[in-house]
């Protein structure tokens, strides 16, 4: 309950900086933090992804650092590089993202496990890289609140120990087994 609640907080707090920081867009250069929320789809599932994002706003540009959280497949942390830019066309404001950087894959304790073979001896996981683009709209006056759509590629790689039995042989053996995982994925935000 702690931990939903600091959640929360957390959340709330990062959305009232980010009001504070948007509404602030007579000066030149600001600061921001904001928190945002994705609905990412596969060909299989929809998943939650939370990121929180934070640097520097001049002229239309937003450039700045992102964390957020993935549990697509193996559970993992993004930490990007952001780029946002905002686009006047009349009186409503169209913005372009991109957001490249590192997945850090954070397997759960019980194990993340293929679906196709339920015992992986000495599995282990390696990072991988994660891009995201698009675009989207923003949606009030303080230009603090948006929606968009866009890409998202994910990846990393596992290796275990697979063991190959021949039934002319008394003995199978163990060889080292290399999966590389690379999730191209659609959503919103």
């Amino acid at each position: 309950m702690k931990t939903k609640m600091g959640t929360i907080a957390m959340l709330v707090t990062a959305w009232l900086i980010s009001e504070n920081a948007a509404a602030q867009l007579t000066k030149k250069t600001i600061w921001y933090i904001a928190a945002q929320q994705a609905l990412w789809h596969d060909n299989k599932e929809i998943k939650i992804q939370p990121m929180v994002s934070g640097g520097l706003q001049w002229k239309g540009w937003n450039t700045g650092l992102a964390a957020a959280a993935d549990f697509f497949s193996v559970r993992s942390v993004q930490l990007t590089a952001e780029l946002h830019k905002r686009i006047e066309i009349g009186k409503q404001s169209f913005f372009v993202y991109t957001n490249p950087g590192l997945n850090l894959v954070w397997p759960n304790k019980s194990g993340d496990y293929s679906s196709t073979q339920w015992f992986k001896p000495n599995q282990h996981f390696s990072n991988g890289y994660y891009l995201e683009a698009g675009a989207g709209i923003l949606l009030t006056k303080k230009k603090n609140l948006f929606a968009g759509i866009g890409w998202s590629r994910k990846t990393y790689t596992e290796k275990y120990d697979a063991y190959i039995y021949n039934p002319g042989e008394l003995d199978g053996q163990f060889y080292t087994a290399k999966n590389v995982y690379e999730f191209n994925r659609i959503g919103l935000k």
